[in-house]
């Protein structure tokens, strides 16, 4: 089949490399991170023939996914599809596209739900793209977040009422293991047999189960930096106990073997593997009890990590306007009227949930249910992140511990001396976590910010950090100092940057 002329070559750059923002710092190996090489020609070719039409006559970027960058290709005939080439950062090479689209084909033919057929796929980047990727049906209609501006507050209402719709599919069919899905041809190391857990008519039972496996997971945890390389517990596991006492398995041999403390930080906690390790053995002490007691809420679903309900709960009931909102101008009725327009959609999320979808009410309000998430939360990345919040989540488990009904003693302790330490320490914590709050509108923490704000962001963000250094002291002052250091040089760099609107 003949495919279009090839392209021209700025055109082919624009196309493997991000152009659409800009990094206060470390903005070369952000850039490189999110470069996409890969072979146009052999990647509009397979399109073609993945729709049987004669020549793709056109490819443009769709948009930055977060683990993948999607082109829109265009035939002669004028059909489209879709082509995702995924990130180096993605996820492990492989297991990740793998995974994708087994679980897309999982949803559309089994939980019903209408994601986009794939109808071409490589898991092998020595294939001729040069890449994995992953060509699919172009996805029908809008999607909510580019119109939701714009729909009348019944509309919103609506697109709330099919989210729980969407949700109660994922509810309805259960997995005998966790861990990610694959097809059962890629002959996935380690991977049990999927089985479907209730009242499935026996074809769909049988078919899953000849053509799907459960396998490891691909979460960026496990495979970042050297643990890609290393044998760890990646899954499938029978039990949910397994997978959270894995976490901290996991984190202690990366920490056992490639951990380098660093000599800026020798005051800290934060860089000792010894105050590492000890907080991951309490961890795995509490980790079992951490769980819930009832079955159903353990049950292996398939699930959405971005639909996250911790976002969009409120509490009040019943909205009234506040006391002199008539005198109020009409730039604070709108932001007024926004939040109550938000309650009510948040009201109705949640009123419907409990209608719709019982079992996911019950995980929404488990008692002492965030108490119980946030070690589970927190224990995965410490070192590089903060030891902080996981020291935290296991003072406050033991604080609690009584109220959680357990009928013995909680079986981690925490000594005067160790409060002392987590207090002062928590002091410093949350000044570096005001200083980010303070710039995070305009800046998020990785450095990222849209192009034509760069210059003005990076001012603020100098601004901010000086200011921070002049109204802290001793070590809280060397830590947030430490934590800072990348705002020291972004000043000169956004004026030698110019501002410029691309990568």
């Amino acid at each position: 089949m003949d495919t279009c002329k090839v392209i021209s070559e700025q055109n082919a750059k624009d196309l493997h490399c991000f152009t659409t923002g800009r990094w206060l710092w470390n903005e070369k190996q952000q850039l490189q991170n999110l470069f996409t090489p890969f072979d146009v020609q052999a990647l509009q070719e397979i399109a073609a023939s993945s729709i049987e039409a004669e020549k793709c006559v056109s490819i443009t970027k769709r948009g930055k996914g977060g683990s993948n960058r999607t082109f829109l290709l265009t035939m002669d005939d004028g059909r489209k599809v879709v082509a995702k080439i995924p990130y180096s950062i993605a996820g492990p090479q492989y297991y990740t596209t793998a995974f994708e689209v087994a679980t897309m084909e999982f949803a559309r033919t089994v939980l019903n739900i209408p994601t986009p057929k794939v109808l071409a796929w490589c898991a092998d980047s020595r294939c001729s793209v040069g890449s994995e990727y992953i060509i699919m049906e172009v996805a029908r209609g809008n999607r909510p977040a580019d119109v939701w501006d714009d729909l009348a507050l019944e509309e919103k209402l609506k697109v709330t009422d099919r989210l729980v719709a969407l949700q109660k599919k994922l509810f309805s069919v259960a997995l005998n293991c966790y861990g990610s899905l694959y097809y059962a041809t890629e002959n996935i190391p380690g991977a049990l047999p999927a089985q479907l857990v209730g009242n499935i008519p026996e074809k769909i039972q049988e078919q899953v189960a000849t053509r799907l496996v459960v396998g490891p997971v691909t979460e960026h945890d496990f495979w970042t930096k050297e643990r890609a390389q290393m044998t760890i517990d990646r899954g499938p596991w029978m039990q949910p106990q397994d997978y959270v006492t894995s976490l901290a398995h996991r984190e202690k041999a990366w920490i056992q073997q490639h951990a380098i403390p660093k000599p800026d930080d020798a005051t800290m906690t934060q860089n000792c593997p010894t105050s590492h390790l000890c907080l991951l053995d309490k961890y795995l002490q509490v980790a079992p009890y951490l769980l819930p007691n009832e079955p159903a809420i353990l049950t292996p679903y398939l699930c959405h990590s971005d639909l996250n309900p911790a976002n969009i709960f409120v509490r009040e009931p019943i909205l009234t306007l506040p006391e002199g909102f008539a005198e109020l101008g009409s730039k604070e009725q709108s932001a007024i009227e926004a939040q109550m327009e938000q309650t009510i959609i948040c009201d109705f999320y949640q009123t419907r949930v409990a209608e719709e979808i019982p079992l996911l009410n019950r995980v929404f309000y488990q008692e002492f249910g965030m108490l119980r998430c946030w070690p589970i939360q927190f224990v995965g990345d410490a070192w590089d992140d903060d030891i902080i919040r996981l020291r935290d989540s296991l003072i406050q488990i033991e604080k609690h511990w009584e109220e959680m009904g357990f009928g013995f003693p909680c079986p981690v302790h925490f000594t005067e001396d160790e409060l002392r330490v987590h207090d002062e320490e928590t002091i410093g914590w949350n000044n570096i976590q005001g200083f980010w709050d303070a710039i995070s509108p305009s800046v998020a923490r990785d450095g990222f910010v849209h192009s034509d704000m760069y210059e003005e962001a990076a001012h603020m963000f100098k601004y901010v950090r000086n200011w921070g250094l002049e109204h802290v002291t001793g070590k809280v002052k060397e830590r947030f100092e430490h934590a800072t250091l990348m705002a020291a040089d972004v000043e000169v760099e956004a004026v030698k940057a110019g501002g410029s609107a691309d990568s």
